[in-house]
């Protein structure tokens, strides 16, 4: 058995300061977020007394690797690392990048291997792919800000949230996917965009349209830097970063039932 801290290994396909640079970041606070959210949790339902001997060594340590210029971890390194997250991208899926399909291989190797991995955005759109399903371009158009995912039974026991049929967090997407790869379910959807996320067999896979990220300190900056971005291209289905921060800040979002089940 491992000890010590979880080893995380981040898979980024971006480089954009706006969004890539700032992953690792995002990723380690979310995760260290989650470890304490759970900690608090796992207290409560035991009737002790919520303290503070959750310690920061407790929480899991986030390794990067710059998948656009080919690093992923080796064979051996894989033994190392207690899960695997491959983040969002200002790319699409459906296109075909140098990195592109050595991302997809690497894929397959961890499904095979039945490594636990977790893929947001574009990773839940570039496994959907791998795995033999169909990503496009929304035709409803890009999807900004906090959206409602109806859960499905496969979503409720992800999320834990049997007592309630939706969750709300934060989106940013243009792609979606259309067809879930026949050895996935989907975790639910709306009537904009169907597929919110996908579990694959055994549960060791697992895929969310949305950015749980964006719900941390770094992640709050990061949106900043977005809005900034999109600002600057001004493009016309974009409402501006005054009604942006609006929204965010008045939209209610599941954003703690969400950190929790993609740290457990």
């Amino acid at each position: 058995m491992k000890e010590g801290p979880q080893k995380i290994a981040l898979l980024r396909p971006c480089d954009a300061e706006c969004y890539g640079l700032r992953t690792r970041e995002m990723f380690q606070a979310l995760l260290s977020l989650g470890t304490d959210l759970l900690h608090i949790e796992n207290r409560e339902a035991s009737s002790l007394p919520v303290d503070g001997s959750n310690s920061t060594t407790s929480r899991p340590v986030v390794v990067e690797f710059d998948v656009l210029n080919g690093q992923f971890p080796s064979e051996t390194e894989r033994e190392i690392y207690d899960a695997f997250i491959i983040t969002g991208s200002l790319a699409s899926a459906y296109d075909d990048h140098p990195w592109t399909h050595p991302l997809m291989e690497y894929i397959k190797v961890l499904y095979a291997e039945k490594r636990r991995v977790l893929g947001i955005c574009f990773g839940h759109q570039i496994i959907a792919r791998t795995m033999g399903g169909k990503v496009v371009k929304s035709e409803s158009g890009r999807q900004k800000g906090v959206r409602t995912c109806a859960l499905t039974e496969k979503g409720k026991s992800f999320f834990r949230t049997q007592a309630q049929d939706a969750v709300s967090f934060i989106y940013d997407h243009g792609d979606e996917v259309v067809d879930v790869p026949a050895q996935a379910s989907s975790i639910g959807g709306n009537d904009t965009i169907k597929v919110h996320g996908m579990i694959f067999e055994e549960g060791n896979m697992v895929t969310l349209q949305g950015h749980p990220e964006f719900s941390t300190e770094p992640g709050e900056r990061c949106l900043q830097a977005i809005a900034d971005y999109c600002d600057a291209q001004a493009d016309d289905d974009w409402v501006g970063s005054d009604r942006y921060f609006n929204h965010l800040k008045t939209t209610p979002t599941d954003k703690e039932v969400v950190i929790k089940a993609v740290t457990k």
